[in-house]
């Protein structure tokens, strides 16, 4: 009965805080008392989720029956976290980090701002933990997003202050690092020893605004351009110059000649 009042609260108060701010999709997720892989796990609530655009049922149903472990995605760092935490891009995070990544492209989800929520005190104890989830309109500026999370946050511990059940602490908005590396994500090599997908290692991460990651992707693309033309460049200068190409491999057969004494010596 206890944990039914909470769900009936949190509802509302996702219902006032969409309407509010005209957010597209809101979750509610409880935490699981039983663990998986030492971590515990969060599982979304239907009945206390906020849809506002018919477009986002898609996502929501793919994620209905299945969970995140703890520091998984933006609802499970914060259900660890002392902070409220936020991505720019959803999108952007890895399939290992976040299981709902693909159905996030499908829906075209954007920034996600989470929130763990506390039971107040003389209420009922509790072991289980209530984290809300809010996914942001497209398109925003860097300004208009962290402006719009800021608001989500004041909004949210304000329709708690009424509430009998919950609170939202006025922690401040962490950041969730994405697990960016410029090698992986735009040259689409492997084993580059900088992100979490090659290195399974999640301390050694890039954090990148979106208008930040568009400015690398063009000067990664004019560079991947400009290096293509120099390859073939070189290929027709080899193909069209014979004498050329004489001189080019006496010039490296001297080099090596003067090198081999070297590497004998060691």
């Amino acid at each position: 009965m206890n944990q039914a009042a909470v769900i009936a609260e949190i509802t509302d108060i996702l219902e006032e805080t969409c309407r509010a701010h005209n957010l597209p999709l809101a979750l509610t997720c409880v935490s699981s008392n039983s663990l998986k892989n030492n971590k515990r796990t969060l599982n979304i609530v239907h009945s206390a989720c906020c849809v506002n655009d018919l477009v986002m049922q898609g996502f929501l149903k793919a994620c209905i029956g299945h969970h995140l472990e703890e520091g998984q995605g933006v609802a499970g760092k914060a259900l660890k976290s002392t902070h409220h935490c936020s991505v720019s891009n959803v999108c952007l995070l890895d399939v290992a980090d976040y299981p709902f990544v693909d159905d996030a492209r499908i829906s075209g989800l954007p920034a996600a701002l989470a929130i763990k929520l506390m039971i107040k005190e003389g209420f009922y104890r509790s072991n289980v933990d209530y984290v809300v989830e809010f996914f942001l309109p497209a398109n925003l500026e860097d300004l208009e997003e962290k402006t719009l999370m800021d608001g989500i946050s004041a909004s949210l511990r304000k329709f708690c202050e009424n509430s009998r059940t919950v609170t939202a602490p006025g922690y401040s908005v962490q950041p969730v690092h994405l697990l960016i590396c410029l090698d992986h994500r735009l040259l689409k090599r492997s084993n580059c020893h900088l992100c979490s997908v090659c290195t399974g290692n999640p301390t050694r991460i890039v954090s990148l605004s979106r208008t930040a990651w568009l400015q690398i992707s063009w000067v990664m693309d004019l560079f991947l351009i400009v290096s293509s033309l120099w390859r073939v460049s070189i290929w027709v200068f080899w193909r069209e110059n014979s004498r050329m190409r004489g001189f080019m491999l006496v010039a490296l057969l001297i080099c090596w000649v003067r090198k081999a004494p070297i590497g004998a010596t060691r």
